[in-house]
């Protein structure tokens, strides 16, 4: 089901941040309560970005259509300018937060998803968007931006209409169940205790990041249940360490996010709850795991989380995704009647037609 910021009018892919070359002739012109250029440079970037979901080139009628999608994105934005709708840096931050949560399967925060990119794929979180989505975090993150402020302009004309769309009742939650029970499966998943301390920068900061490293395993050597007090102290300032609980699920895509074959994957589920892992060194930390506590695989009930820890039932999440789909409805045709409001020619206007724009964008 998809989430509701992400039904973005008419947007369905995101901005490359790539440039194919240094093109700035303005073929389009956005000038509702300000002007905005739209240049070939800027259609270049976001029909690269929809030729990469398509796995083709896109044909001339298929720019002018992209073209004609980047103008009701600039028309949607500006209205809702006019409108001071705005979005706080905190806001920008937690959507982000949530975004990469939902990739990993676990809550983290960005500074946590950086420092594991690092760790497991030996790469910065900026490298490790642009090869996942072609763009930089601050790229991704101003996209993000462009798709809340639609949403809350769009949401902002329909208010009271969707205050009136009723939630769905148990039936029908608990018939989108069964007709799609398999959809939550969950495969094994092992639950590991994660140390890290930070190496710093200095030969010094190193040796005694290596001391305490070896120093909180043996701790759990000697007794696993230190874990709570060992990560209880790890959050506070100047612990030099990290130390929490990290659910990995027995399949390809936990093995890749660990940056190791399945088959090593498959060995670490083979060891038994208390297995201490040795200590491995990488240019940021040391580190090792704990292994603590397995679970088969199961079709998840409508009682069961669906991710561990995010106190998010699956009962919860088909309510939502039913409850969506209706405000959905509702907002798409609120959206494409405000395009049509908004496509005035006061509002905007091509710097280029005909063969002319042909010509241009058959590049």
């Amino acid at each position: 089901m998809k989430r509701f910021f992400s039904l973005f009018f008419l947007i369905a892919v995101v901005l490359s941040g790539l440039y194919a070359q240094s093109d700035l002739q303005t073929i389009a012109i956005v000038k509702l309560g300000k002007t905005e250029p739209i240049t070939l440079q800027q259609l270049k970037a976001r029909c690269t970005a929809v030729e990469f979901q398509y796995g083709r080139p896109l044909t001339v009628e298929e720019r002018k259509v992209v073209l004609d999608q980047l103008i009701n994105e600039k028309l949607i934005i500006h209205a809702a300018e006019l409108e001071n709708i705005a979005i706080s840096g905190d806001q920008l931050n937690q959507l982000f937060n949530e975004f990469i949560s939902r990739q990993l399967g676990q809550a983290v925060t960005e500074e946590q998803f950086n420092e594991m990119i690092k760790q497991q794929m030996g790469i910065t979180l900026d490298e490790y968007m642009k090869k996942s989505n072609g763009m930089s975090v601050a790229e991704f993150k101003q996209c993000l931006k462009s798709q809340l402020i639609a949403q809350q302009y769009i949401t902002s004309k329909k208010s009271d209409e969707l205050k009136k769309v009723e939630a769905p009742t148990d039936k029908e939650i608990s018939d989108y169940y069964e007709l799609r029970k398999n959809e939550f499966a969950r495969p094994d998943r092992l639950t590991i205790f994660l140390v890290m301390a930070e190496k710093g920068t200095t030969e010094e900061s190193a040796k005694a990041a290596d001391k305490l490293i070896r120093d909180l395993q043996s701790q759990l050597k000697k007794n696993p249940k230190n874990a709570d007090s060992i990560a209880e102290k790890g959050m506070k300032d100047g612990s030099g360490y990290k130390a929490g609980n990290v659910y990995i699920l027995k399949n390809v895509a936990s093995a890749q996010q660990l940056g190791i074959t399945l088959d090593g994957l498959i060995e670490i589920f083979d060891k038994k709850d208390g297995y201490l892992s040795e200590i491995t060194e990488n240019d940021a930390n040391y580190q090792f795991f704990m292994v603590r506590g397995k679970e088969d695989a199961k079709i998840l009930t409508l009682n069961d989380e669906l991710q561990p820890g995010s106190g998010v039932t699956v009962k919860d999440y088909i309510r939502e995704g039913l409850l969506a789909e209706e405000q959905n409805l509702l907002l798409e045709q609120a959206l494409n009647d405000s395009i049509v409001e908004l496509r005035k020619d006061s509002n905007f206007s091509y710097q280029k037609s005909g063969e002319n724009l042909d010509k241009v964008l058959g590049w």
